[in-house]
């Protein structure tokens, strides 16, 4: 939902399934574990806890900037364009009927039918339909600045809330502010 499966299928192919590690694990589980970290040492701070709320579609959604990126440089593609990376139907053709199936209605169809039977389905969207897409909208797991879309700060922290600075920063432009903030009273670093 996302927008990450948009990018990642074979040239004119179906999106490829999902990695287990990029949504659970990586977009999930490894933001979870850096805002837990990230609220102990606030709270190690200032003696007050925090909610950390880390979705799995936003920490997706923040992961999917790097390979984005790596999409758009000159003479890259997906890995999975590869034939030795990508993966094949067997004899049997289960897959072959059930993409059969799916391909005779449209994926507002399919959503609707998902939809009402609570599965645990969302459609495969390109980034800018998932930056527009309402349940996303609602959750604000993008943002837009300077007239473009991008992932809202993960995780979130019910007390201390990051926010998108406007307009960024320039790379290096706040080291010597932050360095110095780090250093210890006794001025070595911790």
């Amino acid at each position: 939902m996302a927008g990450l499966l948009d990018g990642d299928r074979p040239a004119g192919g179906a999106p490829l399934p999902p990695s287990t590690y990029l949504s659970t694990f990586a977009g999930g589980g490894m933001f979870q574990a850096l805002g837990i970290l990230a609220a102990l040492h606030e709270r190690a701070r200032s003696g007050r806890g925090q909610v950390v709320d880390a979705a799995m579609v936003d920490g997706a959604a923040m992961l999917d900037v790097m390979t984005r990126r790596w999409r758009d440089l000159p003479g890259m593609t997906t890995v999975t364009d590869a034939p030795f990376s990508t993966t094949y139907a067997c004899q049997d053709g289960l897959r072959d009927r059930l993409a059969a199936a799916f391909a005779k209605h449209p994926r507002h169809h399919w959503t609707k039918v998902f939809d009402e039977h609570k599965a645990c389905v969302v459609p495969v969207l390109d980034p800018a339909g998932a930056a527009g897409h309402p349940a996303l909208h609602e959750r604000d797991t993008f943002v837009e600045v300077a007239g473009a879309h991008q992932p809202a700060p993960s995780p979130r922290f019910s007390r201390t809330p990051a926010a998108v600075p406007a307009p960024a920063p320039a790379p290096g432009e706040h080291t010597a502010e932050v360095l110095a903030a780090w250093r210890s009273p006794t001025g070595g670093t911790d």
